[in-house]
This record gives C-alpha cells, sequence and structure tokens, in this order.
C-alpha cells in the first residue's frame, strides 16, 4: 500500500519518516527568532528546573523579548530533538577522548 493511501476501511494512512539522528536537521522555517535563540530557550527549560515564564525573563534580560507561551510552542514542537542532540553532541565529544579518572589525576598533578 503506498504512503497516504487508504486501507480497507477507508482510513488514511499517513506517510511519517522520523529522522532519529542527530545530525538530522531540525527546521526552524517560519520562525520569527533565529535557530540559537530558539535552541537557547528550550535547553534553557529542559536542563534547569526553570518555569516558561522564569525562561521568558531569562531571554528579556539578554534583550529577547517573547512570551512565556511561546516557550511553551518551542518546547513542545523542538524539545525532543534539542535533547537528542545534546546527548548525542556529548557523547561525541566524551566517546574515544580522556576517561574521568585521567582526567582527575592531570588535575592532581596540577596542584
Amino acid at each position: 500500500m503506498a504512503p497516504g493511501s487508504t486501507n480497507i476501511w477507508g482510513i488514511k494512512k499517513a506517510s511519517v519518516s522520523v529522522l532519529l539522528s542527530a545530525e538530522a536537521p531540525i527546521s526552524f522555517k517560519g520562525y520569527r527568532f533565529p535557530p540559537d535563540i530558539i535552541s537557547y530557550a528550550v535547553w534553557l527549560y529542559y536542563r534547569f528546573p526553570l518555569s516558561r515564564r522564569m525562561v521568558e525573563e531569562m531571554l528579556a534580560a539578554r534583550g529577547i523579548e517573547l512570551m512565556y507561551e511561546t516557550v511553551r510552542c518551542w518546547a513542545t514542537k523542538f524539545g525532543l530533538a534539542v535533547a537528542k542532540r545534546q546527548v548525542d553532541n556529548t557523547a561525541r565529544t566524551y566517546r574515544g577522548s580522556l576517561t574521568d579518572s585521567t582526567l582527575l589525576a592531570r588535575c592532581v598533578r596540577r596542584q
């Protein structure tokens, strides 16, 4: 059965492609703010125990005026993708690099 076609009950099947990789680009088309601001707001909301209003106030302190409802919409739409990208980037940073014990040993030697 082709994507978007109907089955025997006349119900349309949706063709949804899910990109699970962190390399998959997040589309920010049609949004007023740049992707960096959207990603930063979503990251703040999920990384720290902040309310949407707190994120709004933190961005306002940096000269970015938006409503807490905007943060909610962004968190709902981009939250999973931003989190996945952050986890994959963190894993990629530490994969094949120094272990915690090696880093601790270097810190101890410096003192």
